[in-house]
């Protein structure tokens, strides 16, 4: 006795109710947030890939560049903050001697 199973012939999308979509300004920074944050890229990276047929390396090369360049710039962010904090501390010593060192937990970063 053989037993068929009804295999379907399509995958369901499963970013059809997400909002990983570039069809608005708001969707799309939305995107490139996910992007940049390394939120579920892989799945998206996908996604992309699959969305271009004729050329597939643009979804590619979009995921690679908007990580790489919103990645530096969130470094440069930080890293300004980190700068401004110091030289705010210096100002306050050089002002009045007698100010304490302030001592601000900024965390850890993942």
């Amino acid at each position: 006795m053989y037993v068929h199973w009804c295999v379907p012939s399509f995958r369901p999308n499963r970013y059809d109710g997400s909002v990983s979509k570039f069809t608005n300004a708001f969707y799309s920074f939305l995107t490139c947030f996910q992007i940049v944050t390394l939120d579920d890229w892989p799945f998206l990276a996908q996604h992309l890939y699959n969305s271009f047929p004729s050329a597939p390396a643009v979804g590619v090369v979009l995921v690679v560049v908007v990580t790489v360049i919103g990645n530096y710039v969130v470094m440069q962010l930080v890293t300004a903050v980190i700068l401004v904090t110091f030289d705010e501390v210096r100002f306050l010593r050089h002002v009045d001697p007698r100010c304490q060192p302030v001592h601000v937990f900024v965390g850890f970063i993942a």
